[in-house]
């Protein structure tokens, strides 16, 4: 006699199987199975198999894991293609390494492929991350050695070490660039810090008359081991001056000015001279000295002749 009750449940038990295996295909179908043809294959084949449910479980978890292996060396391929895109031309790619780490991933040998990517990754990132450091350091360095020329004569020793240090980076060693250009940059802000302009004023003042102009050349120095830039004389007030006008002098420079001076007072006459200058940031200086300078009264004997008597 049939047992009913236990063909009912071997039926509804094989029915369950086989809605299991619908949905595990459903599973299959929605998974990208690109280069993983073969166990696709091997997995269909067991599809209408009831008695297979357990296998196809685990052949496509198994099948996940190797996709979840492949996308993820697949993304690290993606980034290092993108930094070679983006940085190629700035920092070292070990190509040897990266055609190693393809090979593996055309071989489906994902998890070493994934390890040899991550590496050269991290590597690459490194480099950009020096990279870009040495950059921003290296602009602020040019700002401040651009300052220092306009301020000074460079010194020999600034331009070579600036050449170093391109050398350095042009062989893509940022990291090593960076420690040269740090120390450049201490030594540009020291002679940043401590240059200065100095002017000095000469004149040979010859004997001049109460209250009438002469024109009075001055010798007008920078002593100093800066450029200066806007000076302005100007005189106390026993001296009245025109023609005075402002101007640049680099370092270890001389320069002649001719001003038209007017005594106002006779005698010895102590008259202090007056020189206002900037560094190339703005910082500001001066400079006076006193000179005596002999002012005559004017002499009417000289211009005022008694006429003479006519004949008869």
């Amino acid at each position: 006699m049939i047992d009913i009750d236990g063909l009912e449940k071997w039926t509804k038990y094989y029915e369950k199987r086989i809605q299991r295996l619908k949905q595990l295909e459903k599973i299959l179908s929605l998974l990208n199975t690109k280069g993983f043809e073969k166990e696709v294959k091997e997995i269909q084949a067991c599809l209408r198999d009831p008695k297979a449910v357990e296998k196809v479980e685990k052949e496509i978890n198994e099948l996940k894991k190797k996709i979840k292996e492949r996308e993820e060396a697949e993304n690290y391929l993606i980034d290092i293609e993108n930094l070679i895109k983006n940085y190629g031309k700035e920092v070292k790619i070990n190509k040897e390494k990266l055609l190693l780490g393809k090979n593996l991933f055309d071989n489906r040998n994902y998890q070493e492929a994934k390890k040899i990517f991550t590496a050269i990754k991290n590597e690459i990132e490194n480099s950009v991350k020096y990279y870009k450091e040495y950059v921003a350091e290296y602009q602020k360095v040019k700002k401040i050695y651009d300052e220092i020329v306009t301020a000074t004569i460079v010194p020999n020793k600034i331009n070579k070490d600036l050449k170093q240090v391109k050398d350095i980076a042009n062989k893509k060693e940022y990291n090593r660039a960076i420690k040269w250009i740090r120390g450049l940059q201490n030594f540009l802000e020291d002679i940043k810090s401590k240059v200065k302009p100095v002017i000095s004023i000469n004149s040979s003042f010859e004997s001049l008359t109460v209250n009438y102009w002469k024109k009075i050349s001055f010798n007008i120095k920078n002593t100093g081991n800066a450029h200066a830039k806007n000076v302005k004389l100007s005189f106390s007030k026993e001296l009245e001056a025109k023609g005075i006008k402002p101007f640049d002098l680099k370092a270890g420079e001389e320069e002649e000015i001719e001003v038209n001076v007017k005594p106002l007072e006779a005698g010895e006459v102590p008259v202090e001279i007056k020189a206002e200058y900037e560094r190339w940031d703005g910082k500001k200086y001066e400079t006076s000295q006193i000179f005596t300078i002999s002012v005559n009264e004017y002499d009417f004997a000289k211009t005022w002749e008694e006429p003479t008597k006519r004949e008869e």
